[in-house]
C-alpha cells in the first residue's frame, strides 16, 4: 500500500516540497496480543547485595575495634554472641 503510492512519486523524492499534502490511511490494529510478559522483570530487591562485603569487613575490623573500645572506656568488651 505504502510503497505502491511512494514508487508513483519516487520521482519527487529530490524536488522541492508541494502544497499537496499526502495523506496515507492507516491499517488498523485489530488482533494485537501484548507478549511482554516472559520478558518481564518481577520485583527484586538490593537491599542485600552488599551484605557479604560489609560482613567480611565487620569480622576483620573487629578485634581491631574493640582494642579502640578498651582504651576508650577501659572496660572489657563483652563477649561477642553467636548468632
Amino acid at each position: 500500500m505504502f510503497s505502491e503510492q511512494a514508487a508513483q512519486r519516487a520521482h519527487t523524492l529530490l524536488s522541492p516540497p508541494s502544497a499537496n499534502n499526502a495523506t496515507f490511511a492507516r491499517v488498523p490494529v485489530a488482533t494485537y496480543t501484548n507478549s511482554s510478559q516472559p520478558f518481564r522483570l518481577g520485583e527484586r530487591s538490593f537491599s542485600r547485595q552488599y551484605a557479604h562485603i560489609y560482613a567480611t569487613r565487620l569480622i576483620q575490623m573487629r578485634p581491631f575495634l574493640e582494642n579502640r573500645a578498651q582504651q576508650h572506656w577501659a572496660q572489657p568488651a563483652p563477649p561477642a554472641s553467636s548468632e
